[in-house]
């Protein structure tokens, strides 16, 4: 038998994939034990993802117990005979004993699954109170261990250093700032996450952070640049890559149009920084509107002092006020006394038509002998 751990039959052999080995037989394909029976050593469940496009194994196998497949992300096909299923996360199916079956990724990115044996006898282990073991790190003797942690101080300035490195060479001066904004929020932490695990999963984490948010990843940016070509100058997959990624935005709280974090260009061309500039100018227009309001307020005041005053009129001139376009046909008949200025017209027009006085009104006459009209609109307070 191959060197590595056993399950159900499987030998998954040993690979650098951060912890994760190949499963044999398949494509893409891989896993790592999640938990042991304490009394036996075996392996009783995985964590596992596949590539897109992965799978197995060709000829479908089968399990002495009951299996169950647990899809946490991306979409997973499950051939069983003829019958053929496809589960999204969060999905789960249940393959009885016996029953022929293999899977697939059905999707365009990794497939992340748990993938459980459920063995009556280790079941009765767990019920009667036998220990399972944690797998993510174990020694040769079995024990788990921690994970090795490096000093902070060296820590950080071999990530900036990572980091710095790919900027100058890929990117430019406004990222490379970005990303040492990262770096330097990760460290101020109590306990820096980068202390632990791969430097340059870290190193490739960050850029990833920041250039998911500021397209870096789409061809028709400049700078440009690609997954593969990421993963690759770090030597690391593009899996983990994502995951880091995924994990130092959930720690600083960094979604996309964050404007401390993108930048200048975004900042500059996406709609969303327009609609926020756009909100911002409406609130300015809608202070200076009610500035206005309070102004027409005061000179109504005044113009209906002076047009309820006792002043002697001799003539009334009666108007037929009729709002044009209505459905159905919409006026009003008013009359004003001979004094009245065309101030004091339109605030009997607003009276009579209940209306608010809030928008901006004027009033166009033939002039004879001219060809333009005169129009009258909104009177200088003083000459109210």
């Amino acid at each position: 038998m191959e060197q590595g751990k056993s399950w159900e039959g499987i030998v998954l052999k040993d690979k650098d994939r951060e912890g994760f080995s190949a499963v044999p037989n398949c494509e893409g394909y891989y896993a790592r034990a999640l938990f042991t029976s304490g009394e036996t050593g075996r392996v009783e469940s995985l964590l596992a993802y596949m590539e897109p496009g992965g799978g197995g194994p060709s000829k479908e196998h089968t399990h002495k117990h009951d299996h169950l497949f647990v899809v946490m992300e991306g979409e997973m096909l499950i051939k069983q005979g003829r019958k053929r299923q496809t589960l999204e996360a969060p999905g789960a199916v249940l393959v009885p004993g016996g029953k022929p079956h293999s899977i697939w990724n059905a999707g365009n990115t990794d497939l992340e699954l748990v993938v459980v044996n459920l063995d009556p006898a280790i079941t009765q282990e767990a019920a009667a109170g036998a220990p399972v073991s944690c797998m993510g790190e174990k020694s040769r003797g079995g024990k788990a261990r921690a994970e090795k942690k490096f000093p902070a101080g060296e820590r950080k300035a071999e990530l900036a250093r990572l980091v710095r490195d790919f900027c100058d060479r890929f990117l430019d001066e406004e990222y490379r700032g970005l990303c040492g904004r990262i770096i330097e929020e990760l460290s101020g932490m109590q306990e820096p996450p980068f202390l632990s695990g791969r430097v340059e999963i870290w190193a490739a984490g960050v850029i990833h952070a920041i250039g998911t948010i500021n397209f870096l990843f789409d061809p028709s940016m400049d700078p440009y640049v690609s997954m593969d070509e990421l993963a690759d100058y770090f030597g690391v997959s593009k899996s983990s890559v994502t995951n880091r990624s995924g994990q130092i935005r959930r720690l600083l709280n960094i979604e996309r149009f964050d404007e401390e974090r993108s930048t200048t260009f975004v900042k500059s061309t996406f709609p969303y920084f327009f609609t926020r500039d756009l909100a911002d100018l409406q609130e300015r227009f809608l202070r200076a509107q009610a500035t206005l309001e309070r102004s027409l307020r005061e000179a109504r005041k005044k113009a209906m002092a002076r047009t309820t005053s006792s002043s002697p009129f001799s003539r009334v001139y009666q108007f037929r006020i009729y709002l044009a376009g209505s459905e159905p046909y919409i006026w009003r008949r008013i009359q004003v006394p001979e004094h009245y200025s065309f101030w004091g017209l339109h605030l009997a027009i607003q009276d009579a038509m209940g209306w608010l006085d809030c928008h901006l009104h004027r009033f166009v006459m033939p002039r004879p002998g001219e060809r333009q009209p005169s129009e009258i609109g909104i009177p200088d307070p003083e000459y109210i």
